[in-house]
């Protein structure tokens, strides 16, 4: 791009770029913007030359190295031992830490708001949108019971989707409720399921919800959306869809006890801890289950620190087999002594 070759032949260089690679404008931009941090972060240049890193994770590991250098390190080492989606949660961690002022980012994200509902080349409707994370969060929590039923509904008749695909049933199936529920009929009430899509949670500082702003080491984001501003988060106390975390409250880490139950302090907290299979190389965020990683009927008790969310089709099966072996093991008697 430094040799000026575009000029002529686009509006800039993101429009020459789409053009000339077959990509859409948004991901050249998002590209040059990546080759243009790679300078500033010698570490993360290196390892896009050596083949370490593929096009995406430069994608999301430049700009958040360049806003933050301290975390290069960390970042890389997501990309060479995690899925790719724990890799871009994590930058985006960095570079929402390293943004400041939290209420001109928020403001921003207010004033860019869209959604946009067209037709692609081949007939497929499509639909798109951006806004506050805070209105983001209400319509997934909002729509994750119909994900889930729609889930089941699939299985019931033998068909394995992407979850992308269930995503989209679930929309339909919403749609077609708040139909019956304008034309008469009475919604049906469903207890609603405990994972980070069925509830927005909101993690705040208890000092900055008193002072109005949060200051260097607080926050006040959603999980697994990013910050918000805390006066947007004063205006989501009433919501009841929203989950609230106080830090500087009940310390989570001394809530323990010996039965298998989760309370309802604890399964917050390992919601709001984040919501993905603890297993590194899984990128699996749907169907998680709660897992003990000791067992309780190994001695394991039900606290945070020993608590992670798995897959319940593989990583947990798998953790579950071998608790039973090493429980049959224990239980197995000892040899007898050989007789004399």
């Amino acid at each position: 791009m430094q040799t000026g070759a575009w000029h002529g032949h686009g509006r800039s260089e993101a429009d020459w770029l789409a053009k000339q690679s077959g990509v859409s404008h948004g991901r050249a931009r998002s590209i040059l913007d990546a080759a243009d941090k790679l300078g500033a972060v010698p570490e993360v240049e290196a390892a896009a030359r050596n083949g370490e890193l593929s096009e995406a994770q430069v994608r999301e590991i430049a700009p958040a190295a360049a806003a933050d250098p301290s975390a290069t390190n960390q970042l890389l080492d997501s990309a060479r031992n995690e899925a790719f989606g724990k890799t871009k949660e994590k930058c985006a961690r960095v570079r929402n830490a390293a943004a400041g002022d939290d209420a001109a980012r928020h403001q921003r994200i207010k004033d860019n708001r869209f959604l946009r509902i067209w037709q692609d080349q081949f007939g497929a409707g499509r639909l798109e949108a951006s806004g506050a994370p805070e209105v983001i969060a209400r319509f997934r929590a909002a729509l994750e019971p119909f994900r889930e039923r729609a889930f089941k509904q699939a299985r019931a008749e033998g068909r394995k989707e992407r979850p992308e695909a269930y995503a989209f049933d679930a929309l339909e199936l919403w749609l077609n409720e708040q139909a019956g529920h304008v034309c008469g009929g009475a919604p049906k009430r469903r207890r609603r399921q405990r994972t980070p899509d069925a509830e927005a949670i909101l993690l705040i500082d208890i000092g900055a919800l008193k002072r109005g702003h949060t200051e260097p080491g607080e926050s006040c984001e959603i999980a697994g959306l990013g910050p918000v501003p805390v006066q947007s988060a004063r205006e989501l106390m009433g919501d009841a869809l929203l989950r609230i975390v106080l830090k500087g409250g009940v310390d989570i880490r001394t809530v323990t006890h010996s039965k298998r139950t989760i309370n309802e302090v604890l399964q917050t907290a390992l919601l709001a801890s984040g919501w993905a299979c603890d297993n590194p190389e899984c990128p699996n965020r749907h169907r998680l289950e709660r897992d003990h990683l000791e067992a309780v009927a190994l001695g394991g008790v039900t606290a945070l620190f020993n608590l992670r969310p798995k897959c319940k089709g593989g990583c947990h099966q798998d953790k579950t087999r071998d608790d039973m072996t090493k429980l049959r093991e224990r239980r197995r008697p000892p040899p007898k002594a050989a007789a004399a």
